[in-house]
């Protein structure tokens, strides 16, 4: 499904490239319009060019709105405010943090209805594949297969997710003035007309 013109244009930064599969994967389930999105290759790569990233995304290649998928990977208060002191000031309200508890395989075990009870989502999907395919099975064979999650989760369980509800908020909302003056409007509000 292609973005219309009152879209906004939207670009999504996730922490490895398997990510990028995997949410370009749930977009197209779900009938949403496809943002551009591209890998950091990394955290602390992330967390390094955020700043840099922020402004060429946002003033040198025009794109309305920026958001953000980072693992917390156990303290997403301190991975929030990392983020935030990245972000310049005047471009905070364009960009969207969204930080996992631990990682982004928390919504594949929602999808795939597995309980934490206190694990890392990482545990428990790999503890989940070796019950299905035997003890051969390797973390990083779970972290490569996260593209596939996308089309075996229950993406209404998913929807139901008060993170993955705030992506999806996020990708579709944008101030109706960014978008306009993109398209080359004059904008023109008055709070107070009399």
């Amino acid at each position: 499904m292609g973005a219309s013109w009152n879209d906004p244009k939207v670009f999504v930064w996730v922490e490895d490239r398997h990510a990028v599969g995997f949410i370009s994967g749930l977009l197209l389930r779900l009938n949403k319009p496809l943002p551009t999105i591209k890998s950091a290759k990394g955290r602390e790569k992330m967390l390094t060019k955020m700043r840099r990233i922020a402004l060429d995304v946002l003033e040198a290649h025009g794109y309305d709105k920026m958001v953000v998928l980072i693992d917390g990977h156990g303290d997403p208060q301190a991975i929030a405010l990392k983020c935030h002191n990245a972000i310049p000031p005047e471009l905070r309200g364009r960009v969207k943090a969204i930080i996992f508890e631990e990682s982004i395989e928390e919504w594949v075990c929602v999808g795939l209805s597995l309980s934490l009870k206190g694990r890392k989502p990482l545990d428990v999907l790999l503890a989940y594949e070796r019950a299905k395919k035997g003890p051969q099975i390797k973390e990083k064979d779970v972290k490569r297969w996260l593209p596939s999650y996308a089309e075996r989760i229950n993406v209404n369980k998913l929807r139901r997710n008060r993170l993955f509800g705030e992506f999806l908020k996020a990708i579709s909302d944008c101030p109706w003035s960014v978008i306009l003056m993109r398209k080359g409007w004059q904008v023109r509000i008055s709070l107070h007309d009399k």
